[in-house]
Order: structure tokens, then sequence, then C-alpha cells
């Protein structure tokens, strides 16, 4: 049985269990999933920056 994530990140999408929540969402955004004993539908949603600063303001996308 093969199990896929109901979360995802791609194509400038988040979406989850198949419904669009964000559009224009930058390469920069990442999607971690949760990780526990048995299916979890949980994950963090991120982002990666090119420099280190101690505060970082990031768009994520528009809400749909």
């Amino acid at each position: 049985m093969t199990v896929t994530p109901k979360i995802t990140v791609g194509d400038g999408r988040l979406v989850a269990h198949g419904r669009t929540i964000l559009t224009g969402v930058p390469e920069n955004i990442m999607l971690t999933h949760a990780s526990g004993a048995g299916l979890v539908d949980g994950a963090f949603v991120g982002a990666t920056a090119g420099e280190a600063k101690s505060m970082h303001v990031f768009t994520f996308g528009t809400l749909r």
C-alpha cells in the first residue's frame, strides 16, 4: 500500500487534501511532513533565506 502526503507544495501552490489553499507560493517555501507513529496529516511550512539575519519577512503566497 502506498500512502501519499495529503499536504503538498509545488507548481506555485500549497494544496491540502486536494484543495488549493495558497497560490503564488515562491520557490523558497518548503514543506516538512510531520513524523510520528501511524498516518499523520500534518506538516510544517517554512522558508529558506539567502543570508542569515535576526529577522526575516517572507511572502507565502495568496490565500484562496
